[in-house]
């Protein structure tokens, strides 16, 4: 089941086993670079790079706070 669904229909589904504990340390510290924080999150999730940079703030705000949501619960049903 998808985490999140983009604006064009595509799902995408976070693997939280592409994610080191220290990566996501990084991307709670707000010194973090913008650019590692959107190569981190393509990484997890198979969102292409352009396509991360490329979205409205509120777009990516909802990505980050989904993907926040699965971090703090991984077991739970994303719906």
């Amino acid at each position: 089941m998808a985490d999140f669904t983009l604006p064009n229909g595509d799902e995408v589904t976070f693997d939280l086993d592409k994610l080191t504990l220290k990566e996501w340390q990084e991307m709670k510290n707000p010194a973090f670079a913008q650019e590692e924080e959107y190569l981190t999150i393509s990484k997890i999730s198979g969102i292409k790079l352009e396509v991360i940079s490329a979205m409205t703030m509120g777009e990516y705000k909802r990505l980050f706070k989904k993907l926040v949501k699965k971090i703090q619960d991984p077991l739970s049903d994303p719906n």
